[in-house]
């Protein structure tokens, strides 16, 4: 139970302002049968280049494995905007990824759900942006193999929303994620430190070493230039 605890709390470490309400198109034409979904990928606040999209089908999807079938891969621009139509009828996981860069994966549900759903037409999902970043060495990251948020409809407010208990409870793990990651790079950086003093120390051996066996040698030398020594028993 502490495990599944902990494991939710950090589902969700977007690391800026997200918004997923849906908003009016800059075109008063609303889109049928179909969810618009868009965001941007930053990094540092910044807009992120070279990243891939991949789209995977959520009921042959296993969140343990590295290797599950991609429905579509899509590389996005230099802007990092991300815009995709979910259509009706699937289940699928949208995982936001770049080489060297922690995944983030997002899970959209628009099945099973009647025709006089789609009927209106809706502007969109929207996730203000997402922030990629990098691992920092000895935290294990492995709770980004589970969605971040589970979007679906809500048939009580009428449009597509978010599940606010999963994100209330993911989002008060982000100040936890934090500090661990601020105890391990600063544990890093200790190390660090210690690591350089020790090779300063050890440099400072070694040229000890060095001219202890300079004056040795040169006493031997001296030694061999005023003639044969006498021999010394029992060295």
């Amino acid at each position: 139970m502490k495990f599944l605890f902990s494991l939710f709390c950090f589902l969700v470490f977007l690391n800026g302002k997200s918004s997923t309400n849906e908003v009016e198109p800059k075109s008063n034409e609303l889109k049928k049968n179909v969810l618009p979904f868009s965001s941007t990928i930053v990094v540092n606040d910044l807009p992120c280049k070279d990243v891939v999209v991949n789209i995977y089908d959520v009921e042959t999807f296993d969140f343990e494995s590295d290797s599950n079938e991609i429905l579509q891969t899509i590389m996005l621009d230099k802007d990092g905007e991300l815009s995709l139509e979910i259509p009706k009828d699937v289940s699928l996981i949208i995982e936001i990824t770049k080489k060297g860069y922690i995944h983030k994966r997002f899970a959209v549900n628009t099945s099973d759900l009647p025709d006089e759903v789609w009927a209106n037409g809706y502007a969109g999902f929207v996730i203000d942006s997402i922030a990629l970043f990098k691992p920092t060495e000895g935290i294990d990251y492995a709770f980004f193999n589970y969605p971040l948020v589970l979007v679906s409809y809500d048939f009580e407010e009428g449009h597509f929303s978010y599940d606010e208990s999963y994100s209330d409870l993911a989002l008060a793990g982000i100040d936890l994620m934090k500090s661990f990651e601020v105890k391990q790079l600063n544990l890093i950086s200790k190390q660090k430190e210690e690591l350089e003093e020790a090779q300063k120390n050890n440099k400072l051996m070694m040229f000890a070493y060095s001219l202890a066996l300079i004056v040795l040698i040169g006493i031997i030398i001296f030694l061999i230039s005023r003639g044969r020594p006498k021999k010394i028993k029992n060295v």
